[in-house]
């Protein structure tokens, strides 16, 4: 079964036209080629031991206070519900799998209990976890998506939401969610994981499982937490050997064939993908340099567009909110304030002022098009620069 991936369904504007907002959505699904042309460098070379992933406080910085104020505002009033958060605030209609309108994702869920334990709200946060848990459990894993109107829990999960729910838990400082989270991980590496091997999927209903593994799934500073040795190293080598050779483009592969070994390879790249799996490698200090400073140098001229060809041209001039947002968290990691600052800034170019409901969220108030993970993302992102946490 093919599933929408709802995080990269994207914001756009148009470079060329100065700071216009003209929607561009993105749609990708588990079996999205979004990589380049490139070959990726094949290496077999041990990995070097890294430190321990830990939470580290800078100073907080209460930048950005209208602005989050009215993105934080707009959220909880017009897409955070009891069970979950609308993937648009336009109640489109489900057609196959493409997921919009109102349904759930629990990629959605997941970034929301993020900002709730960034900031605290240990009460909000217990009461939303076990909606999210009776929800979207499955007895080892999420379900990527939940469809209100028909009461449609979709049997299969996506390992990077799993992650990224096991992960707010070790956000919290109560060594009860530290727990929570050690217990969901027992769980699902029970059918998620085969001879120490991640996979994109398996199906709850089947035990099906997925013959390919993208590479942005894998939450190395988490698993390296919670998962053993041996699987966290051959999660992070196979991350590692999926960075594209180009030096004009050096980002990363969509995904790892597991039958033959071999990296996608396709005419554009997304670069959501790619600043996902970047900032994966940067929270367990392996992101090389080249990637980190390629994409300082597109936030810094403010060209950070949504796909490249594999020769470091830009496919598109769309760019995105959600884009942005990992920027500014891969430059937070890279303890590098302005660039964050700047990423922050793009991001929040696609703020509405409205006087309408739209107010204060990020997206197109002309087609009422307001998807929920450029906004989450864009909140989580303004959390860690307000909070001043980040992995190290």
């Amino acid at each position: 079964e093919q599933i929408e991936w709802g995080k990269v369904k994207l914001f756009a504007k148009m470079s060329v036209w100065g700071w216009q907002r003209l929607l561009a959505v993105l749609a990708a699904g588990l079996f999205l080629a979004g990589c380049q042309q490139v070959q990726p460098e094949k290496t077999t070379k041990q990995v070097a031991p890294v430190t321990r992933s830990v939470p580290i406080r800078v100073p907080k910085n209460k930048a950005f206070e209208a602005q989050y104020t009215a993105l934080l505002r707009f959220l909880k009033k017009e897409m955070v519900q009891k069970d979950g958060v609308y993937t648009n605030y336009r109640n489109d209609q489900q057609t196959g799998t493409k997921t919009t309108g109102h349904a759930y994702l629990s990629e959605s869920s997941g970034l929301w209990l993020q900002h709730l334990a960034l900031t605290r709200q240990n009460a909000a946060f217990s009461a939303f976890y076990h909606r999210t848990k009776r929800l979207f459990w499955q007895g080892h894993q999420f379900s990527y998506r939940y469809q209100p109107t028909t009461r449609t829990l979709y049997p299969v999960n996506a390992p990077v939401d799993d992650f990224r729910i096991m992960r707010s838990l070790l956000q919290m400082p109560q060594p009860k969610w530290q727990q929570t989270a050690r217990g969901l991980y027992a769980k699902f590496q029970v059918t998620n994981l085969r001879a120490n091997q991640l996979t994109d999927y398996v199906d709850a209903s089947t035990g099906k499982r997925a013959k390919t593994l993208t590479l942005c799934y894998v939450d190395l500073a988490t698993l390296k937490q919670l998962g053993s040795k041996a699987v966290y190293q051959k999660a992070l080598l196979q991350v590692q050997n999926g960075h594209l050779s180009s030096a004009a483009l050096p980002l990363f592969a969509t995904r790892l064939n597991l039958t033959d070994q071999s990296y996608t390879k396709s005419a554009t790249i997304n670069i959501v993908e790619s600043l996902l799996t970047a900032l994966h490698l940067s929270e367990v200090q392996a992101l090389s340099d080249a990637t980190w400073q390629w994409v300082r140098q597109q936030v810094r001229a403010g060209q950070l567009m949504n796909r490249y060809t594999a020769t470091g041209q830009a496919a598109s001039e769309d760019q995105s909110a959600a884009a942005y947002a990992l920027a500014a968290l891969l430059a937070m990691q890279q303890h590098d304030q302005a660039t964050a600052k700047s990423a922050l800034q793009h991001a929040l170019a696609f703020q509405m002022q409205t006087d309408s409901p739209l107010n204060g969220g990020l997206g197109d108030a002309a087609s009422q098009t307001v998807y929920s993970f450029d906004n989450l993302m864009t909140l989580v992102a303004l959390d860690t620069y307000r909070e001043g946490q980040v992995t190290s």
